[in-house]
Protein backbone atom coordinates (compact mmCIF):
# COMPACT_ATOMS: atom_id res chain seq x y z
CA UNK A 1 0.00 0.00 0.00
CA UNK A 2 2.73 2.45 0.92
CA UNK A 3 4.64 1.55 -2.23
CA UNK A 4 1.70 2.54 -4.41
CA UNK A 5 1.43 5.86 -2.54
CA UNK A 6 5.13 6.55 -3.06
CA UNK A 7 4.90 5.82 -6.78
CA UNK A 8 1.64 7.77 -7.16
CA UNK A 9 3.22 10.82 -5.49
CA UNK A 10 6.21 10.52 -7.79
CA UNK A 11 3.99 10.23 -10.87
CA UNK A 12 2.05 13.36 -9.88
CA UNK A 13 5.31 15.29 -9.46
CA UNK A 14 6.45 14.23 -12.93
CA UNK A 15 3.05 15.22 -14.35
CA UNK A 16 3.30 18.68 -12.77
CA UNK A 17 6.83 19.05 -14.19
CA UNK A 18 5.58 18.11 -17.67
CA UNK A 19 2.71 20.58 -17.43
CA UNK A 20 5.18 23.28 -16.37
CA UNK A 21 7.33 22.54 -19.43
CA UNK A 22 4.30 22.56 -21.74
CA UNK A 23 3.32 25.95 -20.31
CA UNK A 24 6.85 27.21 -20.90
CA UNK A 25 6.74 25.92 -24.46
CA UNK A 26 3.57 27.86 -25.10
CA UNK A 27 4.79 31.08 -23.46
CA UNK A 28 8.50 31.21 -24.26
CA UNK A 29 10.41 28.43 -26.01
CA UNK A 30 13.78 30.03 -25.19
CA UNK A 31 13.50 29.09 -21.52
CA UNK A 32 12.39 25.45 -21.85
CA UNK A 33 15.87 24.07 -21.19
CA UNK A 34 16.25 26.12 -18.01
CA UNK A 35 12.85 24.93 -16.82
CA UNK A 36 13.68 21.34 -17.72
CA UNK A 37 16.94 21.43 -15.77
CA UNK A 38 15.23 23.10 -12.80
CA UNK A 39 12.57 20.39 -12.70
CA UNK A 40 15.19 17.66 -13.06
CA UNK A 41 17.23 19.15 -10.23
CA UNK A 42 14.26 18.43 -7.98
CA UNK A 43 12.94 15.26 -9.60
CA UNK A 44 16.12 13.19 -9.86
CA UNK A 45 16.92 13.15 -6.13
CA UNK A 46 13.24 12.56 -5.29
CA UNK A 47 13.08 9.68 -7.75
CA UNK A 48 16.20 8.07 -6.33
CA UNK A 49 15.08 8.42 -2.72
CA UNK A 50 11.51 7.33 -3.48
CA UNK A 51 12.66 4.17 -5.19
CA UNK A 52 14.94 3.37 -2.25
CA UNK A 53 12.17 4.06 0.26
CA UNK A 54 9.74 1.86 -1.65
CA UNK A 55 12.20 -1.04 -1.40
CA UNK A 56 12.57 -0.57 2.36
CA UNK A 57 8.89 -0.43 3.33
CA UNK A 58 8.61 -4.06 4.45
CA UNK A 59 12.11 -4.57 5.83
CA UNK A 60 12.07 -2.41 8.95
CA UNK A 61 10.00 -1.57 11.99
CA UNK A 62 8.46 1.90 12.11
CA UNK A 63 11.32 3.33 14.19
CA UNK A 64 14.00 1.89 11.90
CA UNK A 65 12.11 3.05 8.81
CA UNK A 66 11.78 6.59 10.17
CA UNK A 67 15.51 6.68 10.91
CA UNK A 68 16.17 5.50 7.37
CA UNK A 69 13.78 8.17 6.03
CA UNK A 70 15.67 10.94 7.83
CA UNK A 71 19.00 9.72 6.47
CA UNK A 72 17.51 9.48 3.00
CA UNK A 73 16.25 13.07 3.19
CA UNK A 74 19.73 14.27 4.10
CA UNK A 75 21.08 12.34 1.13
CA UNK A 76 18.44 13.90 -1.11
CA UNK A 77 19.45 17.41 -0.10
CA UNK A 78 23.11 16.56 -0.58
CA UNK A 79 22.32 15.33 -4.11
CA UNK A 80 20.33 18.50 -4.80
CA UNK A 81 23.18 20.74 -3.64
CA UNK A 82 25.65 18.85 -5.82
CA UNK A 83 23.35 19.18 -8.84
CA UNK A 84 23.06 22.93 -8.34
CA UNK A 85 26.82 23.24 -8.02
CA UNK A 86 27.13 21.53 -11.40
CA UNK A 87 24.31 23.55 -12.95
CA UNK A 88 25.57 26.91 -11.75
CA UNK A 89 29.16 26.17 -12.74
CA UNK A 90 28.14 25.31 -16.31
CA UNK A 91 28.85 27.91 -18.95
CA UNK A 92 25.30 28.29 -20.16
CA UNK A 93 23.15 31.39 -20.14
CA UNK A 94 20.46 30.13 -17.77
CA UNK A 95 17.16 31.82 -17.20
CA UNK A 96 17.55 31.70 -13.43
CA UNK A 97 13.97 32.73 -12.70
CA UNK A 98 12.63 29.83 -14.77
CA UNK A 99 15.26 27.41 -13.44
CA UNK A 100 14.36 28.12 -9.82
CA UNK A 101 10.64 28.31 -10.62
CA UNK A 102 10.77 24.75 -11.98
CA UNK A 103 12.74 23.58 -8.96
CA UNK A 104 10.42 25.31 -6.47
CA UNK A 105 7.29 24.05 -8.24
CA UNK A 106 8.43 20.45 -7.85
CA UNK A 107 9.44 21.04 -4.21
CA UNK A 108 6.05 22.56 -3.41
CA UNK A 109 4.33 19.72 -5.22
CA UNK A 110 6.30 17.18 -3.18
CA UNK A 111 4.97 18.85 -0.03
CA UNK A 112 1.35 18.99 -1.19
CA UNK A 113 0.99 15.61 -2.91
CA UNK A 114 1.17 13.48 0.27
CA UNK A 115 -1.74 15.48 1.64
CA UNK A 116 -3.73 14.79 -1.51
CA UNK A 117 -3.21 11.02 -1.49
CA UNK A 118 -3.44 10.56 2.28
CA UNK A 119 -5.73 7.73 3.20
CA UNK A 120 -5.74 6.00 -0.18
Amino acid sequence: MIKSQIYRALAIQYLVGCLFLVGLGILNTDTIFSGFVGCLAALLPVTYISSRMARKTDDYSAQQWLSYAYRAQLGKWYMTIMMFVLILSAEYSWSFAVLFAGFCLIQITSCVVPLMIKGD
